[in-house]
């Protein structure tokens, strides 16, 4: 239903919508009337000039925003994902790692040995080994076990000192 005003009415429609005194209904009836040839009296040059920039401004944020929350949407989805991935990984490494027994494998002579006790009396050997006072366990010696597997005929590896 159109309402039917004076010019006059339409200017105190506009001063109440200064002072926001309008009810919705009042201020979309303005904005129709605006948008009419029967406005084109320069005495609305303002209200027009106030009107279009609140509906520039609107339709800007509403732009703005959609684009703010698609942005936010997918930030938080890309967040999201990375912690699914990560925690899958970690889950999969502790499950890995709850399933892994100790694995003993020690390779004596060519021969590869996964005997738990053989490997661990190699071990100790080894470490025993190692631990021993250079004073006891001469260098000819240390290189002696370290290339005398290479010697084929066992024979002792001379070492010249000049």
């Amino acid at each position: 239903m159109k309402t039917i005003r004076t010019i006059q009415e339409w200017q105190t429609l506009t001063q109440r919508y200064f002072e926001a005194t309008t009810t919705p209904q009042e201020e979309n009836e303005l904005r129709m009337f605006l948008t009419s040839k029967a406005s084109d009296d320069p005495c609305f040059n303002e209200i027009k000039a106030v009107m279009g920039y609140l509906a520039v401004g609107k339709e800007l944020r509403m732009h703005t925003t959609s684009k703010s929350r698609r942005y936010d949407i997918s930030r938080i989805a890309s967040y999201s994902a990375a912690a699914v991935i990560t925690v899958a990984c970690i889950l999969g490494i502790w499950h890995v790692n709850l399933q892994e027994e100790n694995i003993y494998i020690a390779y004596i002579d060519g021969k590869r040995y996964t005997d738990k006790a053989t490997v661990l009396s190699q071990m100790q050997k080894a470490m025993t080994h190692v631990n021993n006072n250079t004073e006891q366990y001469s260098a000819h010696e240390q290189l002696s076990d370290i290339f005398g597997t290479l010697n084929e005929n066992n024979k002792e590896i001379e070492i010249r000192t000049e």
